[in-house]
């Protein structure tokens, strides 16, 4: 069955097109729609990834990446994050490459937690992270280098006329495909500053793929509320990160009981066993032990989980 998609234009017209038969009209079309707008867009990227080095099932996420053409500001994240947000009335319609059930419900079950933020203020390879450990959060600044590989053939991906680039990225080799004819210079995750959109990315042992699902303008650039995070040193909130690591049930000790998107409840009497600090402990250690395939395995906070968790279990 062919896929439909619908592209309204600020003088009102409306484009209904049929993607599997008409790339050509679908590609003029968007790249119409876009001349159209200023400042402010919403890409959705779905990602396919494999979450454990010996699980080799397939798990989808959606994920929205905003970025301001003006300021060149950027922010990565979760799908999940975004509420009230009137594209959920349409979202089906306008994401006619996407094959994920939305669930705004989904927390506890993503893969990749962290909010990622750029801006052109930094260097290009410095990324703000916005990430939450039991429930207390925290921004830091990170380096993510990528040194790409251009090529000058032609690639027709996902209707959008591409250009191949290769990078070495995170102990992993990736492939991006990215688009000229939208000449945003950002892509999923900490994937950027090629000259164009980048449409498609996926590593060469295909454990992760982003795929470009939908891009409209949007009103606002950024709709979370990050005032709320802690400014900390990333070698500071690896230390917080380590010590949650070596006792998770710590909150719970205290008599805080933390739900999974982050919020705390105090309870009245600490009514908590050792069973259940136990079973706490238990838990964070499963969790992470069923989601060991890093996206960065060269990161600090994934040679932290594989080698103090493995060392804490064995203990």
């Amino acid at each position: 069955m062919s896929a439909i998609m619908t592209i309204s234009t600020q003088n009102g017209l409306t484009y209904r097109v049929t993607k599997k038969i008409y790339p050509i009209l679908f590609l003029l079309l968007s790249l119409h729609y876009l001349s159209q707008q200023k400042d402010n867009y919403r890409i959705y990227y779905e990602l396919n990834y494999k979450s454990s080095v010996i699980n080799p099932n397939l798990n989808k996420e959606l994920f929205v990446l905003d970025y301001n053409t003006k300021t060149k500001e950027s922010i990565f994240y979760n799908q999940s994050y975004v509420y009230n947000d009137s594209i959920n009335t349409n979202l089906k319609e306008l994401m006619a490459n996407v094959s994920i059930d939305i669930n705004t419900d989904i927390y506890k079950k993503m893969y990749l937690k962290d909010i990622i933020y750029h801006d052109n203020k930094s260097k290009q390879s410095t990324f703000s992270i916005y990430t939450s450990v039991d429930g207390d959060n925290f921004q830091y600044q990170t380096e993510a280098p990528q040194v790409w590989k251009i090529y000058n053939s032609s690639y027709q991906i996902n209707n959008y006329e591409c250009r191949k680039a290769t990078t070495y990225f995170g102990g992993r080799k990736w492939i991006a495909y990215f688009t000229e004819s939208i000449p945003f210079n950002v892509g999923p995750y900490k994937f950027s500053e090629l000259p164009g959109l980048i449409v498609k990315i996926f590593d060469t042992e295909n454990n992760f793929e982003f795929n470009i699902a939908g891009i409209k303008k949007i009103q606002d650039f950024n709709p979370l509320k990050l005032s709320k995070y802690i400014n900390i040193s990333e070698k500071s909130f690896y230390k917080v990160y380590y010590n949650f690591l070596l006792d998770p049930s710590k909150k719970l000790r205290e008599g805080i009981f933390i739900a999974p998107d982050g919020s705390k409840f105090v309870m009245r009497g600490n009514s908590f066993t050792k069973n259940d600090f136990d079973e706490k402990n238990s838990e964070v250690y499963k969790n992470i032990l069923l989601n060991d395939n890093c996206i960065e395995i060269t990161s600090q906070k994934c040679i932290l989980e594989k080698v103090e968790i493995k060392k804490l279990i064995k203990d």
